[in-house]
């Protein structure tokens, strides 16, 4: 598979939600094969705020979407 790099700033996200996405310093998103998998473990604690929890889902959201372009 190969490996694809994007900065924050080309994904399709709220400002807002790249705000968070960089002052996190560990995303729980793993590419599995052109899909999107968000770790369930880290949302069913309470290590990340709801407003981190939104940005990852739309990131991982906005790399699927930016791998099938």
């Amino acid at each position: 598979m190969d490996k694809t790099e994007l900065n924050i700033s080309e994904l399709n996200i709220s400002d807002e939600e790249k705000r968070v996405l960089e002052k996190t310093s560990n995303i729980p998103i793993n590419l599995i094969f052109e899909t999107y998998v968000v770790d369930e473990a880290f949302f069913c604690s309470n290590i990340f705020s709801d407003e981190e929890k939104k940005a990852f889902y739309n990131c991982a959201k906005a790399l699927n979407e930016n791998i099938k372009n």
